[in-house]
């Protein structure tokens, strides 16, 4: 199932709670790795590109979509965060059996490419260009969990992030 990253995702929602934590839900947009870099030399300039062409559109339209959904009032984080992310990958077909249901042994965690650090780094910096934090270096602590749909529910990929304030 391959799907472009910057396809209208089919919701964002943004939620602020008054002891300054940041909860945030994208649906249906497939994470994507970034990170990676290549560099070349062109005549007398070296150039470095990110590795993965699909990262800067992915990181941009989570970027909009978010700031989006921000309240008027919101003030970026600019001290100490914590956050906390769940990456939430389309299962492959050989999960499924032919009647459509999960397989017994279909695995829970997303323990395949990409890894959870890269697609935490592609988060980590759309996040900041969306304004949740003045730099992704105020993330002092962060959790990554990587896992495949549920059973039952649509094959939607997702992601949902919770910054705290430390």
């Amino acid at each position: 199932m391959k799907r472009p990253p910057y396809r209208p995702a089919g919701a964002v929602s943004v939620t602020t709670f008054v002891n300054r934590e940041v909860a945030i839900t994208v649906l249906g947009l497939l994470p994507q790795p970034g990170g990676s870099k290549r560099g070349f030399v062109l005549g007398r300039r070296a150039l470095i590109v990110d590795a993965n062409p699909k990262a800067k559109k992915y990181q941009e339209f989570v970027a909009t979509a978010v700031r989006s959904q921000l309240p008027p009032n919101f003030v970026p984080f600019d001290g100490p965060v914590s956050a906390t992310v769940t990456f939430v990958m389309p299962r492959p077909k050989h999960h499924f059996k032919k009647d459509g249901t999960l397989k017994d042994d279909a695995p829970y965690y997303h323990t395949v490419k990409p890894d959870g650090t890269k697609l935490w780094r592609a988060l980590e910096d759309a996040l900041t260009k969306a304004g949740v934090w003045t730099d992704d270096a105020r993330v002092a602590t962060q959790h990554a969990t990587k896992i495949y749909t549920t059973a039952g529910a649509d094959n939607t990929p997702r992601f949902s992030v919770m910054v705290a304030a430390l």
